[in-house]
């Protein structure tokens, strides 16, 4: 259909766009491409071309396509039409391409992706108390994102070492998943770095009595990774324990 109308209208950017999201559909991102890139060739600010197309060349593995796709969501952000979508997705980017300028135009991103994906990039660019801004907000509004909890609690073992509040967060996260690796191991380590030995002990027998595959959190990534968490999971690098 779309073929035939741009017979007749072939400088129509939004049936070049619609044809696209028909390939996409299809799983001919290739050929969607084309067209989203036709779309724009007419109409360069063309914001649905704009978004879609920098999703296809996200998912590319290209870096010159990662590149363009960044700049191509930075664009419809400076133009001030900026949705909930283009925000997350730009976060996204930024998180695969360790891109963390990108990441900060994210202005009061308001979803939990959102606000999950920033408080990960910042932490990663060991800028913990920027992330703890963003968790802050996001526990408030979403009190039981699990991997919200433990990144909180990562960082305030790690950078606050406030062991308290960790172990609160540990703890929540239990009541939420009873069945959580990291959540276990990382309340052990809290009871380690205390300096309270036996609790220390009592506690990674018990992992092992649930999880006797698992002898050592390194051949378990300390349990199955929440779908929304896209950092890498620290494991022990010696023969000390540390959070993972």
């Amino acid at each position: 259909m779309y073929h035939r109308a741009l017979e007749y209208d072939e400088r129509n950017p939004d049936l070049h766009f619609n044809l696209g999201v028909v390939l996409m559909d299809q799983g001919r991102n290739n050929e969607a491409l084309e067209q989203f890139n036709k779309a724009l060739d007419i109409e360069p600010d063309h914001e649905k071309a704009l978004e879609l197309s920098a999703m296809v060349m996200q998912d590319s593995g290209t870096p010159n396509q990662k590149h363009l796709a960044r700049l191509r969501l930075e664009r419809i952000v400076d133009r001030g039409k900026e949705t909930e979508r283009v925000y997350i997705n730009l976060g996204l980017v930024a998180v695969e391409n360790r891109n963390f300028q990108s990441a900060e135009k994210m202005k009061n991103p308001s979803s939990r992706e959102a606000l999950y994906n920033l408080a990960l990039l910042l932490s990663e660019q060991l800028r913990e108390a920027e992330a703890i801004t963003f968790l802050d907000q996001l526990l408030k509004n979403y009190p039981g994102h699990i991997n919200g909890l433990l990144l909180l609690a990562d960082v305030n073992v790690n950078y606050l070492k406030n062991l308290d509040t960790a172990e609160e967060c540990y703890m929540k996260v239990l009541q939420l998943d009873a069945s959580n690796q990291k959540a276990h191991h990382n309340l052990c380590v809290v009871y380690f770095e205390r300096q309270d030995y036996e609790s220390a002990e009592r506690c990674f027998v018990n992992i092992l009595s649930m999880h006797p595959d698992n002898l050592h959190p390194a051949s378990s990534g300390c349990g199955k990774e929440h779908p929304e968490a896209r950092s890498e999971q620290r494991v022990w690098t010696s023969g000390w324990p540390s959070v993972c």
